[in-house]
């Protein structure tokens, strides 16, 4: 059953942890008993927003690696595919994306083949496109992510500053409203972090 606390967050139990609903900021909470906490809301039009937090116990724990670098505090050593190639933490977003690949899953080994529950005629491939390129950023007029649209240029610059995330989203979207709710999230995020 669900419990509701004197902050009218709807709290549920589970063996190792708890699920919460938090109604001032939307968030749905899942926090295990050693430590971990993920939240994650929906924000404008339908985008997820995902934290994970951990305490700060796990700093420089061994074997604590993978997409989102590995917790020691040294961001200039967070960029290692899971062979351990290990590349410049200044290096190209398109560098990172390559590198990243060997993350990956490769559908045909187990247990990824049978580890999820698919519908009617998908398979793990459905969700796995080796081939997909995401944009990459450049904020240029003339580059592929403005492709010459001054206009959303000039207010994507007016609007975000120098928030990369934002004017990427901007210009991925069309949508201004996107990019604001980008910068929304990430001060919200820094907070978060600032906090725990």
């Amino acid at each position: 059953s669900w419990t509701t606390g004197s902050s009218a967050d709807t709290e549920k139990s589970f063996t190792g942890g708890t699920v919460t609903f938090q109604t001032a900021t939307n968030f749905t909470s899942v926090a295990f008993t050693f430590g971990l906490e993920v939240k994650a809301k929906l924000s404008h039009a339908g985008l997820l927003v995902v934290q994970i937090l951990l305490p700060n116990s796990y700093l420089s724990a061994t074997g604590l690696e993978g997409l989102l670098g590995n917790f020691n505090g040294d961001k200039t050593d967070d960029l290692k595919n899971s062979t351990g190639f290990q590349l410049a933490w200044n290096a190209s977003e398109d560098a990172v994306f390559y590198l990243m690949q060997a993350w990956m899953i490769d559908c045909s080994q187990l247990p990824y083949n049978a580890s999820f529950v698919y519908a009617a005629n998908e398979t793990c491939q459905s969700f796995n496109n080796v081939s997909a390129v995401p944009i990459f950023f450049n904020d240029s007029l003339s580059g592929p992510m403005f492709a010459g649209n001054s206009a959303l240029y000039n207010l994507s610059s007016q609007i975000c500053g120098t928030d990369r995330a934002c004017i990427f989203d901007i210009a991925a979207t069309g949508d201004y409203s996107v990019g604001q709710a980008t910068q929304t999230a990430s001060v919200e995020a820094s907070t978060v972090r600032d906090e725990f």
